[in-house]
């Protein structure tokens, strides 16, 4: 077994806390930082936001919980400010990771079958293993991703 395998059950702990307080961080989102998310990404219309499909959401969600400020403080850090967790919780993992979180243009250089992916950060010109158990399967070498990736724990997500 590989040591991106040991890491495994952590991981499926931490990603199911990390999809309830995703969650709950939309639920925070106004529709101000809705709106202003939406106008950046070219999806508001007249105050209407407009979806070709049901990703755009999410990539709605996601832009709005990172990159839209209020007070200079995006939805993670006041969050972090306002209902911190137990410190040692895995939601606090979570969210010190979301806080250290980026968007970048990944390079998959290598799959490990029901574990993740080795991919170079095309950006940042880094490498790194990004535990995923979907694309492990699904993703060919040479497939160009754009995403964002945190790692609670030093755990790739």
């Amino acid at each position: 077994m590989t040591h991106s395998a040991d890491l495994l059950p952590r991981y499926k702990r931490l990603r199911q806390s990390a999809v309830q307080l995703n969650s709950r961080l939309v639920k925070t989102l106004s529709r101000s930082v809705l709106n202003e998310g939406g106008k950046k990404l070219g999806i508001l219309r007249r105050n209407v936001l407009i979806l070709d499909s049901q990703d755009e959401i999410a990539v709605l969600m996601d832009y709005c919980i990172y990159d839209v400020r209020r007070g200079g403080v995006n939805a993670v850090e006041r969050y972090l400010a306002k209902s911190p967790p137990p410190q040692d919780s895995d939601e606090m993992a979570i969210l010190l990771g979301m806080r250290q979180a980026y968007y970048s243009l990944f390079a998959v250089e290598a799959t490990e079958r029901a574990v993740g992916v080795h991919m170079r950060d095309l950006l940042r010109d880094e490498t790194r293993f990004l535990i995923d158990v979907g694309l492990s399967s699904s993703a060919p070498v040479g497939m160009i991703l754009a995403t964002r990736v945190l790692a609670p724990e030093d755990i790739g997500m």
